[in-house]
């Protein structure tokens, strides 16, 4: 997981995402937002890449599912907030990112991305941060 510092938060374009309501439909409306990328100017490590839009979404979903899950398991849900959303374009890392903060109710929060995306042309490459 990698970690990084931006001061002014407001410059990022982000969307919420509704973690009981997530659906094909919501991810394929992200996708059409998607930062275009060169691959090999990524240093995550490509998780997949695909042409197909409705792949490509179900890997998302199944990962943004995946970190839920294990975040219920290990979090106290009376003590923290859990928010998803989608960047469009994180300034300092280059591409979008599907990312999760938690947010303690006493103060402070972490925010992490789950999965990081770009779109070259019309392929969709997926990267799994480190």
């Amino acid at each position: 997981m990698s970690y990084h510092q931006v001061k002014n938060i407001d410059i990022l374009m982000n969307e919420l995402i509704d973690i009981f309501n997530l659906d094909s439909k919501v991810i394929l409306s992200l996708l059409e937002k998607v930062s275009s990328i060169k691959p090999s100017k990524i240093h995550d490590k490509i998780y997949q890449k695909s042409l197909d839009k409705e792949f490509i979404t179900s890997e998302i979903i199944k990962l943004i599912n995946e970190d839920f899950d294990l975040t219920k398991k290990e979090f106290d849900l009376n003590e923290i907030k859990i928010q998803y959303f989608f960047t469009i374009y994180h300034p300092i890392t280059k591409i979008s990112c599907f990312s999760c903060e938690l947010k303690n109710i006493e103060g402070g929060s972490i925010i992490y991305d789950i999965v990081r995306i770009g779109k070259c042309e019309d392929e969709f490459y997926l990267f799994i941060p480190d």
